[in-house]
């Protein structure tokens, strides 16, 4: 057996062919973590047999209350699941406020897969559940209704919600609807939607009428939320001029963390999310890739931005694949002005052209410690423009991502020599084709950064401020 103590105070234990349990310590209680060991498997009755005697075990020798159930990773058998559950149910099911009940139904067939998750869900159905994950779990809205434990039925308790990977359709999507916003009129308490801090959608197939239900989940929320994510639900631009919509609420204000990433707002979007941008002044990360923002999108997003105060909070932004060009790097450039605390800047797979980099790179904060601007056009003048910085970015800089420009070997060669082991290897570089060759001369001086004209920005941000929502999209 070893254990090992982290730096927070947990301590971590790992038997070969036994469980792992995490134990946090506080001033009050000794929490633990239960979690069958092993690897990837499908968990029959004689392995969930082996778990529950595992856990027993460690139960009955320490003086610990069970807060977190992890059971990712596996897939359990009906009668595995049941024997699970009985001992969750009958042993810490009271104390339990975190369940993660991830990809626990993989090469299951329906029929047992949607009985797996109802045995497990029911086991706490006593809890009073924190933070649920069912992510990577095929659930349509047999799964949904499976899950009603931890869903519905966490009604008084429910802050966090996670379904990443799901599948989940726009069927799917308004019955979930449903359960979070059910008992939502003024005289009802139990109203999750008002308690949730963080919401989760990521790749599932919700389209247009999943963005609608998403609304109507962000129109019950407060100021508490903290974190969204909605982002690869293949939306269109109608569901996604919804989403921005709904995204304008007063309530968002408190906002720290927000993935859009996938979603087809356009500049018209664009505009109407910069209206919920500009109300959120605690921003760290901001996920808005191939979001087809353009050169118009990108600088209304950027103007909010600035505008919200969030630059200075910001640690993490990604605007790859938005079609942005010089134009929008320009934009961007202003906003890198003031982010003091960035540390996370993506923005691949545009069009900026050395010319673009020449405008960021002379403003990119030393906080940043990643920095992806690969497939950009980019040639010899905007590699020239990142070396010259490089000092600056030297002391917290660990990873530069440029592959997929054009770099002559003897650039390829500098930029090699500068950056070290920061620069990711160039597997696609275009060596022997000079993306700079097809910048005009008119643009010698593009690179050159132009000082912000506070007046114009105070004007934009007005104009921002001021665009009418189409009710029709409510």
């Amino acid at each position: 057996m070893t254990a090992n103590t982290s730096a927070n105070g947990e301590l971590n234990k790992n038997v070969e062919g036994s469980s792992s349990f995490e134990r946090e310590e506080d001033s009050k209680n000794n929490f633990a973590t239960l979690s069958p060991s092993g690897g990837r498997e499908v968990v029959d009755e004689v392995r969930a047999s082996e778990i529950v005697k595992e856990w027993k075990v460690f139960l009955d020798s320490k003086k610990v209350v069970v807060n977190k159930v992890v059971l990712s990773n596996k897939a359990y058998t009906a009668g595995a699941a049941m024997i699970i559950s009985d001992f969750i149910s009958k042993n810490c099911a009271f104390s339990v406020k975190v369940a993660i009940l991830s990809d626990v139904i993989a090469s299951r067939m329906e029929e047992e897969g949607l009985q797996v998750l109802q045995i497990l869900s029911d086991s706490l159905k006593n809890s009073e559940l924190v933070e649920v994950d069912l992510s990577d779990n095929a659930m349509g809205s047999k799964g949904i209704r499976a899950c009603t434990s931890v869903l519905g039925g966490q009604a008084c308790s429910l802050e966090r919600l996670t379904m990443c990977n799901n599948g989940l359709s726009e069927t799917s999507m308004e019955e979930l609807s449903d359960i979070l916003v059910s008992g939502s009129d003024e005289m009802d308490e139990d109203n999750i939607c008002e308690r949730l801090t963080k919401i989760h959608f990521f790749n599932n197939m919700s389209g247009n009428k999943g963005c609608e239900a998403f609304a109507r989940i962000l129109s019950k929320t407060t100021d508490k939320l903290v974190d969204v994510r909605y982002s690869g639900t293949r939306a269109g631009r109608e569901g996604s001029m919804i989403l921005a919509s709904a995204l304008d609420n007063d309530t968002m204000a408190n906002l720290k963390h927000l993935d859009l990433a996938d979603n087809s707002f356009g500049t018209e979007g664009a505009q109407l999310l910069s209206r919920a941008l500009v109300r959120c002044r605690n921003l760290t990360y901001l996920n808005l890739r191939d979001c087809v923002l353009a050169d118009s999108g990108m600088q209304a997003i950027c103007h909010a931005v600035f505008g919200s105060d969030s630059s200075e909070t910001l640690q993490h932004l990604d605007v790859s694949g938005n079609d942005i060009t010089a134009q929008g790097a320009l934009s961007l450039s202003e906003l890198l002005e003031d982010t003091t605390n960035l540390r996370v800047f993506y923005a691949e797979e545009n069009e900026m052209t050395s010319r673009g980099i020449q405008h960021i790179a002379p403003l990119l904060p030393p906080s940043l410690q990643e920095l992806r601007l690969g497939f950009n056009e980019c040639g010899p003048l905007g590699a020239k423009a990142l070396i010259q910085v490089s000092k600056s970015l030297s002391q917290n800089l660990h990873t530069l991502h440029l592959d997929g420009n054009s770099f002559p070997s003897q650039t390829l060669q500098n930029l090699m020599d500068t950056f070290g082991d920061k620069l990711i290897e160039m597997e696609d570089n275009e060596d022997e084709n000079n993306f700079d060759d097809d910048l005009s001369d008119a643009g010698d001086n593009a690179g050159i950064h132009n000082e912000r004209n506070d007046s114009d920005m105070d004007e934009l941000i007005g104009a921002v401020a001021s665009v009418r929502i189409d009710s029709q999209l409510c």
